[in-house]
């Protein structure tokens, strides 16, 4: 099955599994690659924080991830937001006069590492902008063309995905809760001393959640390769019109 499948007019499922046994795939009800379907709440999420300049925008009947100079420009009033939020916790210390006690360097500190976490996924999202849109859409590729078995299926892992956001957007409502009732402030303000954290946990799990994708395609890839990687070779010793058409296929997808 060719990238190129999810461009025609209705998406097809491989329902014969004698003849091809590890091409089936799970056939999503719309035109999005089941990747992206999974994927989209968390776009949403990263894009309050202005952690995703990119949209998902229809492609005749196949949804690409694009860049966006819309998100571009909300990525930069977000690194905006931070630095003056990370201006007033540092001038909230300041006048507590608690900056030459040991407490008040270690959350100064805290604070720059934070701001520091931040700004860098903030300044790679928008300078590698191109080559993270271009890696999303071949790994969507790859999955479409290998016809990857979703275990458990896109939509139990969106449902997850969309649970674990409600859960952690509970917890933080809780903290900012405590925190505006044991330092008797507003909620308001308690969420412009936050923002920096709570910013710092979203790219960190940004980051955790690439290490994973990229691990479990790696992961697929290495088992194809090992199951039907020394067939392809016999048959490019053995016959050349056969590695003709399957080792270049299979040579592309490595």
């Amino acid at each position: 099955m060719s990238p190129e499948t999810w461009r025609g007019s209705r998406p097809r499922a491989y329902g014969n599994r004698k003849e091809q046994p590890w091409r089936s795939i799970y056939v999503w009800d719309s035109r999005m690659p089941p990747l992206y379907e999974v994927m989209r709440p968390a776009f949403r999420v990263l894009r309050v924080f202005g952690l995703a300049p990119y949209v998902l925008s229809k492609d005749g009947s196949s949804a690409r991830m694009r860049v966006c100079n819309v998100y571009c420009l909300h990525s930069l009033v977000s690194a905006c937001v931070y630095f003056d939020c990370t201006y007033r916790l540092l001038k909230i210390y300041e006048n507590m006069h608690l900056e030459l006690s040991t407490g008040a360097s270690i959350i100064i500190y805290e604070i720059f590492l934070n701001v520091f976490v931040v700004t860098s996924d903030l300044v790679l999202d928008i300078a590698r902008r191109g080559r993270i849109v271009n890696l999303c859409n071949r790994l969507a590729n790859f999955d479409t063309a290998l016809g990857i078995i979703w275990k458990p299926p896109p939509r139990i892992l969106r449902k997850r995905l969309i649970g674990f956001i409600i859960a952690n957007i509970l917890i933080w409502s809780v903290i900012v809760d405590l925190s505006a009732r044991s330092f008797k402030d507003t909620y308001l303000n308690m969420i412009r001393h936050t923002i920096i954290y709570l910013a710092t946990a979203v790219g960190i799990f940004k980051f955790c959640g690439a290490i994973l994708l990229l691990e479990q395609r790696f992961g697929q890839l290495n088992n194809l390769a090992l199951r039907d990687g020394p067939n392809i070779f016999a048959e490019v010793k053995s016959t050349q019109a056969k590695s003709k058409s399957k080792f270049p296929r299979f040579n592309k997808l490595l």
